[in-house]
């Protein structure tokens, strides 16, 4: 059963009252456009239906820089997404999550808690998915924290979790990694997590609330280069073991 009544505004409260953080502003009008984009080694331009610039009461009618980042990485990486189970968290208008299908996720997992932006999601997967694709794309909504257990039996856990900008406020961190933890594989899954955006946290600060959580960042390849910004996670070893 979906909450109609929760929106992304509402978990914030004090929290953006501060200027950086005034994301929310009423008095703009909804006003739809699509964007597009091209990426190597995808041969069809990728059109999503969203707004460029206006937050409105949620910042998921828009791509932030971290969503290209981190689509740039899987690109360059398609071995991870290709026929993997990907579930998209804070999805917004569902690029990442598009990528992966394009690069042949065996399924894409799309959500969103605020109801609005969800109904836009399922609009951008239902105009993007290939017809001649196999790969099984869904856009149920998604609370961060709540109700884990009754997800996993519905969606099952995912190979591959993929979140970007998402942790722009510190009293989401724990409800997303919980959300993580529950919902990523407990052997092989991997996190790809992307924080371009600015943040009331700094990212020394980000990373432990992840370890606090049971998650454990990944070293990286000795051979990449430029990747600084993508930060791969997976359980800790006590409880892979």
């Amino acid at each position: 059963m979906q909450d109609k009544d929760w929106r992304e505004y509402n978990i914030h409260g004090d929290d953006v009252q501060d200027a950086c953080f005034d994301l929310f502003d009423s008095s703009t009008k909804d006003k739809y456009q699509t964007l597009e984009w091209n990426f190597p080694n995808i041969m069809s331009t990728i059109s999503l239906r969203g707004n460029a610039e206006d937050y409105t009461n949620s910042t998921g009618m828009t791509v932030w820089a971290g969503s290209e980042v981190l689509c740039d990485y899987l690109v360059t990486h398609p071995s991870l997404v290709k026929e993997k189970k990907v579930l998209e968290l804070g999805a917004g208008m569902g690029l990442c999550g598009t990528v992966a299908h394009k690069l042949g996720a065996s399924s894409v997992c799309l959500t969103d808690g605020d109801i609005e932006v969800l109904e836009n999601l399922r609009y951008n997967a239902e105009h993007s998915v290939s017809v001649d694709s196999n790969t099984d794309v869904t856009c149920p909504q998604l609370i961060w924290g709540h109700d884990l257990d009754t997800f996993a039996k519905t969606h099952g856990k995912h190979d591959i979790v993929i979140a970007t900008d998402c942790a722009y406020i510190t009293k989401c961190l724990t409800p997303m990694f919980d959300t993580v933890h529950e919902l990523l594989d407990l052997s092989n899954g991997i996190f790809l997590f992307v924080m371009v955006a600015s943040s009331q946290s700094s990212m020394e600060v980000i990373l432990a609330r992840a370890q606090a959580c049971g998650l454990e960042l990944c070293p990286k390849d000795s051979n990449e280069q430029g990747n600084d910004q993508v930060f791969v996670f997976r359980h800790q070893k006590r409880m892979r073991d």
